[in-house]
């Protein structure tokens, strides 16, 4: 569903009987990344603002817009690449370190949310990655689905509330944490919506 910021309805995006999760708009808006199981397995794949053309960009891997509009890839094995533009030269694939996994850029490319690879399964914990300073901190031992408001200010992210035997346990809550010039600690960042 493509939502006004009131919650109307704009219209439906995909209208099939498929799973589409973890849709994440590029940065200028113009194209929508997103899973679904189209194909017996989630699989990413891109379209347009309006709902066209529709087509499969990788298989499952950790993909991340970067601030200057490249969709990057990082495979289990190897180093990032552009997926799209399929170019050579992918200048937001070196900017991080070989141990961090992004999952949302901030908009004025300053941080990144995201998890390590270094970390024992199922790699839940949440961290920030700043390029100024070269470090990250932690800021939710099990969250999901990061996304930035467009000035970079805030994060908001999942948190399932228990430990159960689903994947992400839900109820989830949503939460939000002032990222900028903001050192980490409990207070930092408030249960914003309760989730079922």
């Amino acid at each position: 569903m493509l939502l006004r910021p009131d919650g109307a309805i704009v219209r439906r995006l995909t209208d099939d009987k498929y799973k589409d999760r973890d849709a994440r708009w590029s940065p200028d808006g113009s194209r929508l990344l997103f899973l679904p199981n189209c194909g017996g397995t989630f699989e990413y794949w891109l379209m347009n603002r309006e709902g066209g053309g529709l087509r499969r960009v990788s298989e499952p891997m950790v993909l991340a817009w970067a601030p200057d509009g490249s969709l990057v890839g990082y495979p289990r094995q190897g180093t990032p690449y552009c997926v799209d533009p399929a170019v050579p030269a992918c200048p937001a694939a070196a900017l991080l370190p070989a141990d961090f996994l992004p999952l949302a850029w901030a908009p004025d490319g300053k941080r990144v949310a995201g998890r390590l690879r270094s970390f024992p399964p199922p790699r839940e914990q949440l961290l920030v990655y700043s390029l100024a300073e070269k470090s990250y901190v932690q800021i939710a031992e099990r969250g999901f689905s990061p996304v930035w408001t467009s000035d970079s200010r805030y994060l908001f992210f999942g948190k399932p509330t228990g430990y159960g035997s689903g994947a992400r346990d839900f109820p989830a809550r949503v939460w939000f944490f002032p990222s900028q010039d903001t050192p980490y600690n409990n207070a930092s960042y408030y249960r914003l919506i309760s989730g079922n």
